[in-house]
């Protein structure tokens, strides 16, 4: 007898539509997450316009903690459903009731330590602040496999349409509540309610229900390969957010709050691709991991793409992200802009860099991938030290030059089990042409715009997209002009195709 949702373990795809599967996901999963873009960045002005820079701080104070507990309950283990070649549903059920019990362990443990973390902040209103997000621990861990078994059968259209209908609910009833005069709390709604209601639509759209918990199915190796992409996420995440704890511990809330609303708009636009791409890549290459060819063409082209959207994004930031956050935000965030700008460079970098976690999961790697996030958290945990001392700014521009100085060294690291299969020169050609675009875009840019008249002060609704004209002309110009990077485009064109071909 068939259960309810056993399609899900009939692993194959047919070979010839993968690649459609990989490129109609991808379309699906960024559209909705440029519509979800949208409305973040939406809510994010109209909250910033109702409350102030402390409340932003003081929120940011708790989910610098709780962000990564979440991540400890879920234990990774849906990376390691989506790239299991023999998954049966005894196998996912088992780490159903895992994941379900590390979500309840943390809620209480999160619980009792809600003092300590009040009384090192010294801020008696957090307690109540960790109480309400604690209470959704729960619902992250009864979801992950469900959300990870849409993943792995490519389902990526109905999870984006799950993202898209979440986020609506709980910016409506945050805004809401900031105009009923709830303060800081409809933040809390805001980052808590998104993720619930993903959880709770993921399950009732997904289709499959977990068995009892059995230990004649052995999930021993599933384990283990969650935990190991659970410590690469803990060092990553402690990489990224290292710098907001050290500022909230130095310097106070609301230099923290200028912080936290530059950061959270400059790694907005990376999140659109990130997430949803890193989805995609991963359940596409595990498949094609037995075919080193495919793999290796698949992974090329798929990181030209990235990188050249991903420094014309980092252009267009630079040279306007000051003129953005004002524009979005009001004056009183003239601050968070400044740090917006610095931030603006690392984007694409950032985009680079997060394709070397493609490769670890994707061959099962997750061990080396866990040994390189060890490295790279005391790495930039001492640029952030050393920026520190001059204060957001100074942290932000550590943040910056730490990620261009890494980039290259983790996508070796991650090609190195593939040996002669992957050509790290050639990688190395491609994203090198992409990042003297920019630079020389960049700079070009800047003079074009010391040559207008003194007096030419256009008010920022024209001077943004002047700004954004200006550096996206200069960039496609001087792309097109270095040898071999129209490949880039001609790849484009192809994925295009491939998208509007008939199933």
């Amino acid at each position: 007898m068939n259960r309810k949702g056993d399609d899900f373990f009939n692993e194959e795809i047919e070979r010839s539509a993968i690649k459609v599967h990989a490129v109609r996901g991808a379309f699906a999963t960024v559209g909705s997450r440029v519509f979800i873009f949208g409305l973040q960045m939406a809510g994010t002005i109209i909250l910033a316009r109702l409350l102030t820079p402390a409340d932003f701080g003081l929120v940011a104070m708790v989910t610098v903690i709780t962000n990564i507990l979440v991540e400890f309950g879920m234990f990774r283990l849906g990376d390691a459903t989506i790239q299991e070649k023999d998954l049966t549903h005894e196998m996912v059920s088992n780490l159903f009731w895992v994941n379900t019990a590390m979500s309840a362990l943390l809620f209480a443990l999160l619980i009792l330590a809600a003092p300590l973390i009040s009384r090192f902040y010294k801020e008696p209103r957090i307690v109540t602040i960790i109480v309400f997000i604690a209470c959704t621990f729960i619902f992250h861990g009864i979801s992950v496999q469900p959300i990870a078994l849409l993943q792995r059968k490519m389902m990526f259209g109905r999870f984006a349409a799950i993202q898209m209908a979440a986020v609506i609910t709980a910016d409506l009833i945050a805004i809401v509540g900031a105009f009923k005069g709830i303060g800081y709390w409809a933040i809390v709604l805001r980052r808590s309610l998104a993720p619930v209601f993903i959880s709770l639509l993921a399950i009732a759209l997904c289709g499959w229900r977990p068995g009892f918990y059995t230990k004649k199915v052995k999930i021993g190796h599933m384990v283990r390969f969650g935990l190991n992409s659970l410590g690469n996420y803990t060092m990553n995440y402690l990489s990224r957010n290292s710098d907001k704890f050290l500022i909230g511990w130095k310097h106070g809330a609301v230099p923290l709050g200028f912080y936290d609303r530059a950061y959270h708009l400059f790694v907005l636009p990376v999140n659109q691709l990130t997430y949803p791409l890193t989805n995609v890549a991963v359940s596409t290459l595990s498949k094609l991991r037995g075919e080193p060819s495919e793999f290796n063409r698949y992974y090329e082209k798929a990181l030209r793409i990235m990188a050249f959207m991903g420094m014309g994004i980092s252009g267009v930031l630079t040279l306007a992200g000051k003129d953005i956050i004002v524009f979005l935000l009001g004056d009183q965030w003239i601050s968070a802009g400044e740090i917006f700008t610095i931030l603006g460079p690392s984007v694409g970098v950032l985009l680079i860099y997060g394709t070397h976690g493609w490769i670890h999961l994707s061959l099962g790697h997750a061990d080396r991938w866990f040994r390189w996030g060890v490295g790279a958290f005391f790495y930039h945990l001492c640029a952030f030290v050393i920026g520190l001392p001059f204060g957001a700014r100074g942290i932000a521009m550590a943040y910056t030059i730490s990620l261009f100085i890494i980039m290259f060294p983790s996508l070796w690291y991650a090609l190195l089990p593939l040996g002669k299969e992957m050509r790290f020169r050639t990688i190395l050609t491609d994203c090198s042409k992409t990042l003297v675009a920019f630079w020389i875009a960049l700079a070009l840019s800047y003079l074009i715009m010391l040559g207008l008249p003194a007096d030419f002060t256009p008010p920022l609704f024209l001077d943004i997209p002047l700004k954004g004209v200006i550096y996206s002309s200069c960039y496609f110009l001087v792309f097109l002009l270095i040898p071999g990077s129209r490949q880039v485009f001609r790849e484009s064109f192809e994925l295009v195709r491939t998208l509007t071909r008939k199933r």
